[in-house]
Parts: structure tokens; sequence; C-alpha cells
């Protein structure tokens, strides 16, 4: 549930003007803004598609309400992925991306005090390769079968004589 006290319509404007939206920390950081529309232009480059971020100056009473705020944010403005973060927590919302990349690289990005620095790592981290394991699974799945499968008819035709 979105909060009464967040407007969803002034952070979806602000998310379509630059991709970026910092609240009151734009006045404590004057270059954070611009230094995050870089982040997102990054995310761009290396593949991650239109990323959005925005920084919220209140906590709401219910963290899950941030993950809501995300997905409402990723609905609106059409964004392939949403960062939204606030002085205790955060959530990231994506279409695209795994679930299990975005909650790895989602640890950090909330655990840096440095907001900056953590959105640059979290594109890093999701543009980078990942190993993709439902994949191999099913590769390994799929040798173990052929082999018994393999043996089986070898042995037959041994023991069958």
């Amino acid at each position: 549930m979105i909060p009464d006290d967040v407007d969803i319509s002034e952070l979806v404007d602000e998310l379509n003007a630059d991709g970026v939206y910092v609240g009151s920390l734009g006045d404590e950081y004057p270059r954070m803004e611009d230094q995050l529309i870089a982040v997102t232009e990054k995310a761009q480059e290396q593949g991650i598609g239109d990323m959005r971020i925005a920084f919220l100056d209140q906590t709401p009473a219910h963290t899950a309400d941030l993950r809501d705020i995300a997905q409402e944010l990723i609905n609106r403005t059409g964004a392939d992925l949403v960062l939204v973060r606030n002085p205790v927590s955060g959530a990231v919302v994506s279409d695209d991306i795994s679930r299990a990349t975005l909650e790895a690289a989602q640890h950090h990005f909330l655990a840096d005090p440095d907001y900056v620095r953590a959105a640059n790592f979290f594109v890093d981290y999701v543009s980078s390769t990942h190993v993709p394991w439902g994949i191999v699974a099913v590769l390994i799945f799929i040798a173990v079968a052929v082999v018994a499968a393999g043996t089986w008819f070898v042995t037959r035709r041994l023991y069958s004589k």
C-alpha cells in the first residue's frame, strides 16, 4: 500500500523528467542528482535498460510499502528497473532482471551510505555476467541421463550374448 504522504504523481513526473528523484538530499548534496543521472545513463549503456532512481526523505510505517511504491513507479514510468531508497531501507523492482540478481545487488545498494557509489555498484553487479544455474542444472541432468542410457545400452549388449 502506498502511504498517503507519498506523492506518486510528483515522483513519476520527476522520474520522467530526468530519471532521478533525490528529494531534500538535493539541497544537502547539490551534485548528487547529476551523478545519479550519469548512473542511469551507464545502466542504459550496459544493457540494463531504462533505470530510474528515487530517494525518499521519510520511511513509511511499513517497510514493505517501499516495494509497492517501486512497483507503482515502474508501472507508471514504463522503466525497466526502479530503485527506491530511504534513510532506513529500500526496494528494487524489474520485470526483466531475475529476483535473485536484484536481491543480491540490492543488499549492497541498501548497505552503502554513499548513494552514488551504491547505485554504481548496483549497475555493475546487475550488468556483469552471472552463471545461469538453471541452464547448468538442466545440462548436467541431460548429461547424466545420456551417460546412464549409454551405460544401460552397453551393459545390455554385453550381457545379452
